[in-house]
């Protein structure tokens, strides 16, 4: 008998246990889930992370991230630095308006080769198998 008595304490000191790990696991769980914590705590305080939010994108948008000095040099080799990068400056917006201009006249083209391409086969290419 007890034996059995013993057993049974047993047995019931066991579900407790088990039953108290259980409840810690899920207040772990609870205090683990940033997500949820994070929007509880929006919803119950929004004008408080909006302003923060405010202050902390004045605050990173004020540091002197990539600000660089930059040092022109005067002299012979400047002139000629200074007219090739003027140079390439004026064609590339050349090209860019000649584009512009041609890019309509691109399209149809384009567009009439690949309708031909895909309507009669591939008669362009080299594969004719």
């Amino acid at each position: 008998m007890a034996e059995d008595e013993r057993k049974a304490e047993l047995t019931a000191q066991l579900a407790s246990s088990r039953k108290q790990i259980t409840t810690n696991v899920r207040a772990l769980g609870r205090d683990l889930d940033f997500a949820a914590r994070a929007r509880r705590a929006f919803k119950t305080h929004p004008a408080m992370w909006i302003g923060a939010a405010i202050l902390i994108g004045l605050f990173v948008s004020r540091l002197p991230f990539g600000r660089k000095k930059v040092v022109v040099k005067e002299g012979k080799k400047a002139a000629p630095t200074v007219e090739k990068v003027e140079k390439a400056g004026l064609l590339m917006a050349a090209l860019k308006i000649a584009f512009d201009i041609a890019k309509p006249t691109l399209i149809g083209w384009a567009t009439r080769w690949m309708a031909d391409y895909f309507e009669k086969g591939n008669r362009y290419g080299s594969d004719s198998r």
